[in-house]
Formats: C-alpha cells, structure tokens, sequence
C-alpha cells in the first residue's frame, strides 16, 4: 500500500489551439452547380478557401506537433475530451514543451500577420468571380482567432466539495469522486507501462517480421522497417520517466533497459545482420513478457 497520495503526484494539464478557418461556403456557387447539373439543393455545397491553405501550413504543423507532445507527456483524463493526467515529475518538460511550441506558434501568426495584405491582393485574383469583399476579414481579426493556451489544474479532492445536500447524499457524493479519481489515476499509472508494452511488442514483431532484400529480385523484402523505429522507441524510453506518477522504480528502470537493450543498434545496421536482429527481439519480447508479469501482479 502506497504511503503518498498519488493526486499530490500529478495534476490536470489541457492545451487549447484557436486557429482562423479559412474556408467559407458559397451559396451562389453551389446554386450554380445545382443548376448546372440538375440536381436537388441539398445534393451538397461549394467550400471556397478565403487564404489557401499553403499559407496555414506552418501553424497547422506546429499546432499538430504541441498537441502529439502534450499526449505524449499525459494520460486520459476523467473526460474523452478535456483536461488530461500529468505526474508531477513531468511538470517542467510539459512547460518547457509547451512553451516552446507556443512560442513556434504566436511567432507564425505574427509571420501570416505581415503577409496577409499580400494574400488578400492576390486571391481577388485567384478566386476569380468568387471573391466577395465582406467575406475577407480585416487582419486584426484574423490574428484574433489564433491563441495557444496552456493550463494546470489541481486534481480533484472529495473533501473540498462542499455543497447544499444533505449528508448522506454529501457523504455519497465524495466517495464517489474519491472512487473516480482512485481509479483514473491508477489506470494512469499502468498506461506508461502499457505504452512502453505496445511499443516493444511492435519492435519485436517488425524485426522478425524482416527479410534483407533478395541481391536478384532487387526491391523485394518483407516486413520493411524504418529508422524511427529505433528513434521513436529511444524517444519512448526518454519520456517514460515524466510519466511516472507513483515514482515506481520498475519504471525507471524500464525505460533505462530501453535504451541500453533495445536502442544501442541503427535501423540500417539491424537490417545488415538478422543475428542482431534476432538477439534484439529476443531482448524485446523478455521484456514485453515481463510488464506483462508486472500488470497481472
């Protein structure tokens, strides 16, 4: 039995992006259509992009890389949507993660900004008899639709509700509450080693699953693997220590044997020599075998 609370080791971290949507549908387009093709009005609609999406791209890449961060540092919350887990130790990295991408992405909005006189002069031309002057906005706006914003929360504590019920429903109320939190956070404690166990299993799998191309059928091979495979399991076993929320050594350790087992070799050198590889998968599926052990304690 665990002599710490595991809600004073992680709290609820959640990341909101805003972005402008450039894309607008065009009614008198789509009756055109309509027409034109003898079909009903409810057959579809014509969506015309105000700034085409080229100019979007940087923001939607770094937007898309702040959010693959955050979940890579965090667990499900107690909603699918929403705030989710971070462990305490993993507090700095998500900050310093998160700061950096926001960072990327107010310095591209303040990039679009300079830009976007350019952008409006040329799709009066580029959309041609589609342009409508009230649908471009002023470019204050448009910047005002972007926002990164990054926020913690405490974890929720049954004996700070206090509320109008009486007792008996009070006193069922935060066990509840109590109930739920124990059982998202221990659920939150087994998903780093279930994370680490997918990834391990789909190593060994890929490097068995190999087969060197054939010298005479040149191109021919058989379960091709890249190198992020090693890349990404190296990433793995550097972020499973800011996932720990119970401080479990187990895991600490695991990710330790990660690199030192599993990522000492190149992708390239692996597909060279299917002695190394075999010895890796086999270095895989011990330690696959052994989380199993450790879940079903």
């Amino acid at each position: 039995m665990t002599s710490f609370k595991l809600t004073e080791r992680a709290m609820l971290a959640d990341i909101n992006i805003g972005a402008f949507n450039p894309k607008k549908v065009d009614k008198d387009v789509t009756q055109e259509v309509v027409t034109d093709k003898g079909a009903s009005n409810d057959a579809g609609t014509y969506v015309k992009n105000i700034i085409g999406p080229h100019h979007l791209k940087d923001l939607t890449y770094i937007s898309g890389q702040a959010r693959m961060a955050h979940y890579n540092l965090t667990f499900p919350g107690f909603a699918h949507k929403g705030p989710r887990i971070l462990a305490t130790v993993g507090f700095d990295k998500h900050i310093e993660e998160m700061g950096k991408y926001k960072d990327q992405y107010e310095a591209a909005v303040e990039a679009l900004g300079n830009v976007l006189p350019t952008i409006r002069s040329a799709r009066i031309n580029e959309l041609g008899s589609m342009w409508k002057e009230h649908e471009f906005p002023g470019t204050q706006e448009i910047l005002n639709a972007f926002y990164f914003d990054i926020k913690y929360y405490p974890m929720p504590e049954a004996s700070n509700w206090i509320l109008d019920l009486d007792s008996d429903n009070m006193d069922a109320l935060r066990s509840d509450i109590e109930e739920e939190v124990r059982d998202t956070l221990g659920s939150a404690s087994k998903a780093a080693f279930i994370r680490a166990l997918d990834a391990i299993e789909d190593m060994r799998d890929r490097l068995l699953a190999y087969e060197k191309p054939d010298d005479h059928k040149r191109g021919t091979f058989k379960g091709n693997f890249r190198k992020s495979l090693i890349t990404n399991m190296n990433e793995l076993a550097n972020t499973l220590p800011f996932l720990n929320i119970a401080k479990d050594p187990e895991l600490d350790s695991l990710s330790e044997k990660i690199k030192e087992d599993l990522c000492s070799m190149g992708a390239d050198e692996l597909k060279e020599s299917k002695w190394e590889r075999d010895a890796i998968a086999q270095k895989a599926d011990d330690m696959a075998k052994y989380i199993n052990s450790l879940l079903a304690a």
